[in-house]
């Protein structure tokens, strides 16, 4: 149970230190609707995401699924599905470590945990299997 509340709490941190990066530190000018593109693509492409770099000290399983993730982002849509089992071991393995981490390193786990941008962009099926924000 201590463990769920620190994983939760945890997260609740890591997300709030996502959101607050992510925020716009200047004053946008909005465009008129005329210039705003007509659609969005419904994946970023990885360049696309501004993912926030990775410590070194990254254990294998952390960097293993982060690496899976890159390669998702940027495979066509129509070879994602394929990926998917080999991703949901990757992700199991990633959220096994940042439950070690939450208990003997919990900055290296906010640090480590999966980055909001690529969840988002993430299917259900490994969503599900990664740690709770």
């Amino acid at each position: 149970m201590k463990a769920r509340i620190l994983l939760a709490s945890a997260l609740l941190i890591v997300s709030a230190a996502l959101w607050w990066q992510g925020r716009p530190h200047e004053t946008q000018v909005s465009q008129p609707a005329s210039a705003a593109p007509s659609a969005k693509p419904a994946v970023l492409p990885v360049t696309a995401l501004n993912l926030p770099p990775m410590p070194q000290d990254s254990p294998p399983a952390i960097t293993e699924f982060r690496a899976w993730s890159g390669q998702f982002l940027r495979a066509a849509p129509a070879a994602r599905p394929a990926m998917i089992e080999v991703g949901q071991a990757y992700a199991k393995e990633h959220t096994k470590q940042i439950a070690k981490m939450i208990k003997t390193d919990p900055q290296a786990a906010i640090a480590h945990a999966v980055p909001m941008v690529v969840r988002q962009n993430l299917p259900g099926e490994i969503v599900s299997l990664l740690e709770e924000r």
